[in-house]
């Protein structure tokens, strides 16, 4: 914006070609050869049957500076962790924001017959538009559900992050003159250690749970509009900012930016829960970014400012035409057989046919009598239950436990039936039947929170009406109204007889398939970091401990994740049967733990 300033004061006008000119020539040639090179790369690293042809697809999406667009209709930016162009939603962000800019100097040059009035008008229009964005981004960051996903229109909308960049344009037009006051004062430096220590505060402090960006967007954007207006004015700190090392990554740093990503997102597929390595490849991303910098960046972005349809029409066609070769290429899946497999159909559990398809229990196939103890564990909840059948029935085995299991998909154990799903409040009812009919010693309980709370019906999830018959209208309110449910449910008297064992919701697990370089995977790990929605849940029903006194917590990712890295294989046997749902196999990896947690609460 202080180029458009200073080209007006100098000629009483604005050439908005040569500015776009200048936005093509720094940007285009750059974030092409990084678009072809990962594209090419993702043909062998990332599985035709799911990754390759999502990336393939943001890609187009990047090629368009849309790609922050595309991911509203995809996923939360965490759970985006292995999109090796997540990056790109700034960038789109950033060029639709100036698009926006372009527009409305032009349409105040054209209704305005003062020229000199021009700037004030600009200023003006710029800090109201500022403050309808940030309204608007407190309201979807909320999750007030005045469109569908609002928690992604939040972070990924230009609508609300145009105020962030509109700070920057406020901040053109503060007078250096009055700036100068402060020039080499201690209030300089003081207010400029302020800005970044507000920047490293929301560096080191903002997680995936910070409702971003929200309110706490001020933290870092503050803390940038601060060192920017006051660090010229410094002294001790400008002579910091100012070493070459510190200027030359400045100098580079678009590149370091196009590069860093792909190359950690390659890192950790290729050499998965090596947090070194992955810290290291982002260092060394500045490599590329420094080559490209040199050869491409500077090579394009000085060229003429007449409109560079050549430099444009090359760039657009490349990226466009490799996407869509991948997608082809894709499409044949190379030879590779996928045996991904959903749902809990080859469980104990659904194999017996215990899931409700009657208001009846079947005592002959759903329930292990014991002769070797009187003690009795019940397995209840949604699909979930079923998933882990196997598990607690290994372990009511060796503890000598009777045990039986009952399950319904898409009905959690949760004091409201859920909205659209058959028979769901007529297995509630049976439920509290058969605890008064068994009297079991301990009820287990699994369900997936996910589906009912933060998924929602936009991703394919389920409706829990709130006590009075209403829907939930935020994110929020739809966690409160589970923890609610949940705790009405908890307490009523036909399970208060009863020890309950909360198991909580698997962390969802992404999709394994074979690539081109790794035809049958082994020994995939996730982040447990990335699945925000599922640890906010379980954090909030852990809160549940001190109100519930027959309650006790299961979590299966003290087991599954040993220091936060999730075990999705074990050699090429997966723990999952899709990406919520245990296998098998992974049931029986937890019997242990189900067979401690048992004998805790039974004092066998």
């Amino acid at each position: 914006m202080s180029s458009l300033l200073t080209e007006y004061q100098n000629h009483s006008s604005i050439s908005l070609t040569k500015f776009v000119s200048r936005r093509i020539n720094r940007l285009l040639p750059a974030s092409t050869v990084v678009v072809v090179i990962t594209l090419i790369l993702s043909v062998f690293v990332f599985s035709p049957f799911s990754e390759q042809q999502q990336v393939a697809r943001t890609s187009i999406s990047s090629t368009f500076f849309s790609a922050n667009l595309y991911f509203v209709l995809q996923n939360s930016y965490s759970a985006l962790i292995n999109n090796p162009f997540r990056h790109m939603w700034s960038l789109g962000v950033e060029e639709q924001f100036y698009i926006f800019l372009i527009l409305s100097i032009t349409l105040i040059f054209r209704f305005s017959r003062k020229k000199n009035s021009i700037p004030h008008k600009i200023l003006g229009f710029t800090i109201a538009t500022s403050v309808m964005s940030f309204l608007a981004n407190l309201i979807f960051s909320a999750g007030f559900r005045i469109l569908p996903l609002p928690t992604r229109i939040a972070f990924f909308s230009p609508l609300t992050r145009i105020w962030e960049l509109q700070i920057g344009v406020i901040a053109a037009f503060v007078s250096t003159r009055y700036l100068q006051k402060f020039k080499q004062t201690l209030a300089a430096e003081f207010f400029t250690i302020c800005g970044i220590a507000l920047i490293l505060y929301g560096a080191f402090t903002f997680n995936s749970l910070t409702e971003f960006p929200g309110l706490f967007a001020l933290v870092p954007t503050l803390g940038g509009l601060t060192v920017v207006l006051f660090a010229n004015q410094t002294r001790l700190v400008a002579r910091l900012l100012s070493a070459k090392p510190l200027r030359y990554l400045g100098d580079i740093s678009y590149s370091w930016y196009l590069w860093h990503w792909p190359i950690i997102v390659f890192c950790q597929i290729l050499a998965p829960g090596n947090n070194i390595l992955l810290v290291l490849s982002g260092f060394l991303s500045v490599i590329p970014a420094s080559i490209s910098y040199h050869l491409i960046e500077n090579r394009f972005r000085h060229q003429s400012l007449t409109f560079p349809i050549k430099t444009l029409s090359i760039s657009i066609i490349s990226q466009v035409l490799v996407a869509c070769l991948v997608i082809i290429g894709a499409s044949t899946t190379y030879g590779l057989i996928d045996r991904n497999q959903t749902g809990a159909t080859d469980s104990w559990a659904s194999l017996a046919g215990c899931d409700m398809k009657t208001p009846e229990f079947s005592y002959t196939h759903c329930f292990l009598n014991s002769d070797k103890s009187n003690k009795s564990v019940l397995l209840i909840g949604d699909s979930q239950a079923g998933a882990i059948s196997d598990g607690v029935k290994i372990a009511t085995e060796n503890l000598g436990f009777r045990f039986a299991v009952w399950y319904l998909p898409a009905c959690p154990f949760f004091s409201r039936p859920t909205i659209g799903v058959d028979n769901c409040e007529e297995f509630h009812l049976a439920i509290e039947q058969l605890v008064a009919q068994m009297k079991p010693d301990v009820i287990i309980v699994a369900s997936k929170s996910s589906l009912y709370t933060t998924s929602g019906p936009q991703g394919g999830g389920y409706i829990l009406p709130e006590g009075d018959g209403s829907i939930p209208k935020t994110y929020s309110a739809s966690i409160e109204n589970w923890i609610n449910g949940l705790k009405e449910e908890l307490t009523k008297p036909a399970f208060s007889r009863s020890e309950i064992l909360l198991f909580q919701q698997v962390p969802p697990a992404p999709k394994v398939s074979p690539t081109l370089l790794n035809d049958t995977p082994r020994n995939s790990r996730f982040d447990l970091n990335t699945v925000v929605d599922r640890n906010e849940l379980a954090a909030r029903e852990t809160e549940l401990l001190s109100e519930v006194s027959n309650l006790s917590i299961l979590d299966s990712s003290l087991t599954l994740c040993p220091s936060k890295s999730c075990i999705q294989t074990i050699g090429n046997q997966s723990l999952y049967r899709d990406s919520f749902h245990l296998s098998p196999f992974g049931a029986r990896f937890l019997a242990k733990k189900i067979e401690e947690s048992l004998l805790a609460l039974t004092g066998d």
